[in-house]
Formats: C-alpha cells, structure tokens, sequence
C-alpha cells in the first residue's frame, strides 16, 4: 500500500486531479468525442468488478484464497482508476488468471470481439492527439518532447513496444546519451516468421539472429522473430534442420523497408519482392530451393497508430536437405 504520509510533495498532485476531473466529467455527462470511449471503458471495469465480487467464494473459490475476503463491495473511484491505467482486472486475493478482462461476462462472446472493441477504445484514449486521457503517453510518444516512437508509454502500449528484438542486456544512461553503445532509436521492428510444421521430417530446430551460427532453439508455439532495421548491417540470419547437422541455411537483409506490397493470394511472389533478399553464402541447392522462395513485403496496419507492418517471410527448409557447407562467402549481390 502506498503510503503518501510520506510523500515528497504531498498528494493531490495536478496532473492526476486533471485527469480525475476529465473522468468524472466523462462518466457523468460529459458528450465530448473522448467521453463515449470513457464511458466504454468504465462499463468494462464495473462489470468485471461485480463479476468478482459475485464469484469469488463460489465459481472463484479454487483460485481465490478464501481465508482472505474479496475487495469491498463498493468500488471506489481510486481502485477503478488504477485498474483501467494499469489495463488489469479486479481478481484481489486470486490468482492472476482469475476474472481475466477479455472473460468478463457479455464482452467474451463471438470471439472476444466486445472485449477487443474496448480495448481499441482505450487505446484511442491513450493516444488522444492532445494527451488529456494520459498525458505521459505524449511525453514519450510526443513529436515535441521525446519523441520515443517505439517503446512502451502505458501499461498495453504493446502496438509499438513489445519488439521482441535480440538484446544484450539493460544499459540506462542518465543526463543523455553519453556512454550508450547505440546511439540510434529503435525503429520499427521487421517481423521474421518462418516455415514450421511438426508433420515435416525436415524442420528448423534452431535459428540465430546476426550470427553465422544458430544459438536458439526453435519454439514450436511461436515460430518468428523480430529485428530491428538498425540491424541489417552485416546481420546473417541462420537456420538449421533436424536432419543435418552441418547444413546451414542463411541470408541477409541488404535494404530497410519499406517493401513492396504482397500481392493477392494465390499470385506468384514478384521478383521485386526479393530484391532485399542476399542468399550469396548458400550451397546452390539451398538457394535455388530455399532461398529462392523468402520474400520482403510491407502492409498497412489498420489502427490508431498508423503505422506499416514489414515482413520478410522464410519457408521451411529445403526437402530434402542435400548439401552442406562451412563458412559463407557473401558477395554484394542480392
């Protein structure tokens, strides 16, 4: 709990009373174009604290710990704010998959959909174009103030800052950018998904990103990866199959996107669409198979952040596998 006794300066503080006031006025008759999205988004949270409250000595009772008693029966202003900020639902003394959001009652039918509409609406909110909602998401995401386009500004901000792209570690430089070893911004990730199935007697078990050798192993569930386009200089992306292993599958990103568009399904792949493509440090079976079938393309992501999704798409191994090489000789050629 915190305790503001001991708060250095003492509570209220005005940037929160500013958007306490702005949710007050919302939830009573405010009809300003950001009030109905409130509204969406207070009717979401009041529904899933009755929820529960309702259930959770009974159909809760296996993941509430009922020698503890459920949050009180009225819902103040204060807990609802800091759940809707914190996008998290009210399961107090449960564990942390009880009364999830997107299970709340009449949101979770045909798929979610009523939950995934509220949850667009809050992130309308969070990137209200003047910043009334959550001022920090301008402060971050803001043109005129850090301009950090893609990291997290608020608690699901996941569009732009769940990246997923290979790191090293944490370095936090204070007063600047002096001492960081990477003085670019982060960029807009490309998103690498590659050919897996279980059926395949040929399949990918490892991968590495901007190493000749690959280092990770290949999650069944969850067959991509991110990189960022700050790293295609020199970055060799490498595969290996279950089969041999010696046999290393390999290529490079020779140009930032973005790409050409993917054209309509069940057209064939245009040349164009490979021309960020350099397979030069392949045997030439791999790359006259494998390699000639990865292919980049942008497409336009439908939300409130306007912005391109880049992909460059790799196909499962080459079946079969006949040859194998060792060290890769690239040339400057795609």
């Amino acid at each position: 709990m915190l305790d503001k006794a001991n708060l250095t300066p003492a509570p209220p503080w005005a940037p929160i009373e500013k958007i306490k006031t702005l949710w007050r006025h919302c939830t009573a008759t405010g009809t300003e174009p950001i009030c109905s999205d409130i509204r969406a988004v207070r009717d979401l949270f009041a529904v899933n604290y009755s929820n529960y409250q309702s259930n959770y000595g009974t159909a809760f009772k296996k993941t509430c710990n009922q020698t503890l008693a459920p949050a009180p029966a009225t819902l103040d202003e204060e807990s609802m704010l800091a759940h809707v900020y914190a996008w998290t639902p009210f399961n107090a003394n449960c564990t942390a998959q009880t009364n999830l959001l997107e299970d709340t009652p009449g949101y979770q039918e045909n798929d979610h959909s009523g939950y995934q509409s509220v949850k667009s609406e809050f992130d309308t909110l969070n990137d209200w174009p003047t910043g009334e909602f959550n001022p920090y998401v301008t402060l971050i995401h803001g043109s005129q103030y850090l301009n950090a386009q893609y990291v997290y500004a608020y608690s699901v901000d996941d569009a732009v800052g769940n990246m997923q792209t290979a790191g090293e570690g944490l370095i936090i430089a204070v007063g600047g950018t002096e001492g960081l070893p990477n003085l670019q911004p982060a960029t807009s990730p490309i998103h690498v998904p590659f050919g897996w199935a279980a059926t395949d007697a040929i399949r990918f078990v490892k991968y590495g990103v901007c190493t000749d050798q690959p280092d990770q192993d290949v999650n069944p569930s969850f067959t991509s990866f991110d990189l960022s386009a700050n790293q295609l200089a020199d970055c060799t992306l490498s595969f290996l199959d279950n089969q041999n292993p010696a046999s290393l599958y390999q290529f490079r990103i020779t140009r930032q996107p973005p790409y050409p568009p993917i054209p309509p399904s069940g057209q064939p792949i245009p040349a164009v669409n490979k021309t960020m493509i350099n397979c030069s440090g392949n045997t030439h079976y791999i790359t006259d198979t494998w390699c000639n079938n990865i292919f980049g393309y942008t497409q336009a992501v439908i939300g409130q952040h306007k912005k391109e999704d880049d992909y460059i798409s790799v196909p499962a191994p080459a079946q079969p596998a006949k040859a194998t090489h060792t060290s890769p000789k690239w040339s400057s050629s795609s």
